[in-house]
């Protein structure tokens, strides 16, 4: 909601300034909202040394930061990375109930964890972040072994 708003506002800004030049004579430029992917920018590096720092979970096997984005492939073996033997999706989706049920916006996509981080986020907001996945990976590491899920394709 509060993204929705201030991106109207933003858009009636762009046309007032078209429009009437004064209009926006007395703000501050540029704008706050354009400085944003220098801040994630130079968040970039410390969001991926975190989020890599999950690659140790029994139950991740591979980590991929991209900017401020970052996935985190959940296998059965980290060794030989195998799916599991569950249906697709099945262990991603146990794992983000549990994502949700600590406070955590992580998507999953067949059983690749997803996150996508505000790009205003702080340095404080990434290590919560972080905790939280941790979490939730460790709370759905136990939910799959009890459902006899943890087990590879064969």
């Amino acid at each position: 909601m509060a993204a929705t708003i201030a991106s109207t506002k933003i858009t009636k800004d762009e046309k007032a300034a078209e429009s009437e030049p004064s209009a926006t004579a007395n703000r501050p430029w540029p704008p706050a909202w354009l400085t944003m992917p220098k801040a994630a920018k130079e968040l970039a590096p410390y969001l991926k040394e975190k989020f890599e720092s999950l690659g140790d979970h029994p139950m991740v096997g591979e980590v991929k930061v991209v900017g401020m984005m970052g996935s985190l492939a959940l296998t059965p073996d980290k060794t030989t990375r195998a799916k599991f033997a569950a249906d697709v999706g099945t262990v991603g989706f146990m794992v983000r109930e549990r994502c949700f049920a600590n406070n955590l916006i992580m998507r999953h996509v067949g059983d690749r964890m997803v996150i996508s981080p505000p790009l205003v986020i702080t340095k404080a907001e990434i290590d919560t972040l972080i905790v939280r996945a941790r979490k939730a990976l460790d709370e759905g590491y136990e939910n799959v072994k009890a459902a006899g899920l943890f087990k590879a394709m064969s």
